[in-house]
């Protein structure tokens, strides 16, 4: 499941920045952490609708986090940003 959220601004602001935000159940323990260790430039989220380029954006660790509450088979978030 992933949702976008657009920020609230102003009519006249040039840029509208955006927030991906994707829940995914890690199968291992830590299991996203290589992912979320790589350059965030080099992650980047696409969606495509309708076979067009509807939003990208690059992976921001800095909001990631493991809730810790079993070993494994829990969901964790991963956000994506396209920084405005």
């Amino acid at each position: 499941m992933l949702t976008i959220e657009w920020e609230d601004c102003d009519k006249h602001e040039p840029l509208q920045g955006a927030t991906l935000t994707i829940k995914a159940e890690t199968p291992t323990d830590r299991g996203f952490l290589p992912f979320i260790a790589a350059n965030p430039l080099e992650v980047i989220a696409k969606v495509y609708v309708g076979g067009t380029l509807f939003w990208q954006g690059c992976l921001d660790a800095e909001n990631y986090e493991e809730p810790y509450q079993r070993s494994n088979g829990y969901v964790v978030t991963i956000t994506f940003t396209d920084f405005g």
